[in-house]
């Protein structure tokens, strides 16, 4: 196995501007990344080879992704942005895999496999976001974002010459096993800042987001792999605040107050019984599986000062609070 990790990649990316008139612009952001990644893992961490356990992993992968954006504004009342997303990623993750210290006191059951398994993800997006100024110093943003997902995952379990994989633990069956997810989530953003005077603005925005969902890339067992998607954990931010600038800008004073709502929060689970079709806690097999274990809530507040009194002197200070709660799903 390789002691070293070794990393190949290179990647491009370009920044189009062109102004169609005045009041309108398109922009064009375009970027390719690949590269190739070879490391070794030792994964029993001791000296004794009965419960040895190490593995040989070769990444590669490449990524290609387009966005379109027309800016445009309405005179002093508005400014508005529309456009379009795509990302497309491939990888390819082979393995060979030297696993003994699953056996459990039984050290003569090992498992020793090969992997070589594709998988594809891409994303489309539309969004739009309007900035309105009705009244001086008032500003109004609204944004909407709608954002479509697919990821697919072929699992590829043969012994180290490529041959059909016969083992006791059923990790052969895996062979040949795809798990695929496909979603979609409409996402907004609503905030609004009044300007006091030229030293004090204050703002309030509340926010979606999520962090897409999946299939569980480490299966198992193919009830594993099959039972094992995953839907996205989504968040609901709230945050209002002010920011200033006093005494002719030697002093700055920002106060801020969030709340973060998090929704099917995604964790790897320690146990993996009902993907196995298993009562809870009877489960034989390892997991390494990612599944929505339940929604939390963190909250806190921030304040931030900066001062120069006098030239030469910087004073800068910051102090947090925060706190959260986390409801476990049944």
């Amino acid at each position: 196995m390789p002691r070293n990790t070794v990393f190949s990649g290179w990647g491009v990316s370009s920044n189009l501007s062109v102004g169609l008139t005045d009041d309108l612009k398109l922009v064009s952001i375009t970027a390719y990344r690949k590269y190739k990644q070879t490391f070794g893992t030792d994964d029993d961490f001791t000296p004794d080879p009965n419960i040895a356990g190490a593995g040989y992993n070769d990444l590669r992968f490449h990524f290609f992704s387009q966005e379109l954006r027309l800016n445009g504004k309405i005179g002093d009342l508005a400014d508005w942005t529309i456009g379009g997303f795509y990302n497309d990623q491939t990888s390819v993750y082979f393995t060979r895999q030297d696993i003994r210290y699953i056996g459990h006191g039984a050290p003569f059951l090992f498992l020793q496999f090969q992997g070589n398994d594709p998988v594809n993800a891409n994303s489309k997006a539309a969004f739009g976001t309007v900035i309105l100024h009705p009244a001086p110093g008032l500003n109004v943003t609204g944004g909407l974002r709608y954002t479509k997902e697919h990821k697919d995952y072929t699992f590829v379990r043969q012994n180290w010459a490529g041959g059909t994989l016969v083992d006791p633990f059923g990790v052969g069956a895996l062979n040949g096993s795809v798990a695929n997810y496909n979603g979609s989530k409409l996402d907004w953003r609503i905030s609004v800042d009044y300007r006091f005077s030229p030293q004090l603005l204050a703002y309030a925005t509340v926010s979606t987001g999520f962090k897409g969902g999946g299939v569980t890339a480490r299966p198992f067992t193919k009830n594993q792999a099959v039972n094992g998607t995953f839907t996205p954990e989504t968040l609901t931010a709230y945050e209002l605040g002010i920011k200033s600038d006093l005494f002719d800008r030697k002093v700055r004073f920002n106060l801020s107050g969030f709340v973060n709502d998090y929704k099917n929060i995604q964790l790897n689970l320690a146990d993996c019984s009902v993907l196995d079709g298993l009562p809870v806690g009877t489960d034989p097999f390892p997991c390494a599986a990612v599944g929505n274990a339940g929604d939390g809530k963190m909250w806190g507040a921030e304040a931030e000062l900066t001062a120069r009194p006098i030239e030469g002197l910087d004073i800068d200070a910051s102090l947090s609070w925060i706190d959260g709660e986390w409801i476990a799903s049944a």
